[in-house]
């Protein structure tokens, strides 16, 4: 017990006196630069944290639009993939249907007309619609003028005769301009 602890003697020194305070003594006026100086320093991280907010906030959206423009042109890419092979059976149809002309047999014939059928759902299935034109006016974004005739009887201007080679739409788009005779 001869020994005591130092621990000891420091319990009786007051808590709120800064261990600094025996050694050196700060004026009211250095407080204040140090307390301006952290002010300072606080307020260029906050500008610091508000800049880094703000990247962040750009970088986000810039994701946004690129998530949103690469699922836009995913589906294009998709649509139009699509449509190349749709493109390339609607030509089958017109064969199929100048084929039925040709033929006299009329077992033939039904079985020409259910494959034909077929086509047409598939077609429809796509969102792919045969555009219905005798009769229509002349619209030079769906149709294709191959000849133009007098009107004969009753006939207007600009209507469409006959139909040549039907066209084809997906939705507003055309897939194939009808070919058609057109009066004048």
């Amino acid at each position: 017990m001869a020994k005591q602890d130092k621990s000891n003697d420091r319990a009786h020194e007051p808590d709120d006196l800064p261990e600094e305070a025996d050694t050196q003594e700060i004026s009211v006026d250095e407080l204040i630069d140090k307390l301006a100086a952290l002010q300072e320093r606080a307020e260029a991280e906050q500008k610091k944290a508000e800049e880094m907010k703000d990247t962040a906030l750009r970088l986000q959206a810039e994701f946004d639009n690129y998530r949103k423009r690469t699922n836009e042109t995913n589906k294009r890419v998709r649509e139009d993939g699509r449509l190349e092979v749709l493109e390339k059976v609607i030509p089958l149809l017109d064969v199929i249907e100048q084929a039925m002309g040709m033929i006299g047999d009329k077992n033939v014939l039904s079985g020409m007309r259910m494959v034909q059928d077929q086509m047409r759902a598939v077609l429809t299935a796509f969102g792919i619609e045969r555009m219905e034109t005798d009769g229509e006016y002349f619209d030079p974004r769906f149709h294709e003028a191959i000849l133009q005739v007098d009107a004969e009887g009753s006939e207007e201007k600009d209507t469409i005769r006959q139909t040549v080679q039907a066209g084809y739409t997906l939705g507003e788009r055309v897939v194939r301009a009808a070919r058609v005779i057109v009066v004048k």
